[in-house]
């Protein structure tokens, strides 16, 4: 039996093993969406879309970033999940050397910004 839209095949590294994906740990991955510093809480949204909180005082941290405070909204990092007196918590945050692609870079010593190079119509 012939399939109409065949999955497309993994694709291989070395000795047909499949390629290694750039962060190959065992951690989920998401991004900072929100801190509060003032409350010690913070939110991972997942790859799925779902919001899930952590406390400064129960999470563990691993990475370059060694505790809560050094988190900033917006960088990608690793969890892992538990289930906490609140329901399911986030209980360990790895985090990565951070390469921000989504943001441009800054512009260099001298240079105007960018909206300066445009003349009001």
């Amino acid at each position: 039996m012939v399939e109409d839209d065949p999955k497309p095949a993994a694709p291989e590294g070395d000795a047909g093993r499949p390629a290694v994906e750039e962060r190959s740990d065992l951690y989920y991955h998401g991004i900072i969406r929100r801190l509060s510093h003032r409350k010690g809480t913070g939110v991972v949204r997942t790859a799925s879309g779902k919001d899930v909180r952590f406390s400064y005082q129960m999470v563990l941290m691993s990475g370059p970033v060694r505790s809560p405070k050094g988190l900033r909204e917006g960088m990608v990092v690793g969890y892992d999940l538990g289930w906490g007196g609140h329901g399911l918590r986030v209980t360990k945050i790895r985090t990565y050397p951070q390469m921000d692609r989504r943001s441009p870079a800054p512009p260099e010593s001298g240079s105007p910004p960018a909206e300066a190079d445009k003349s009001p119509e």
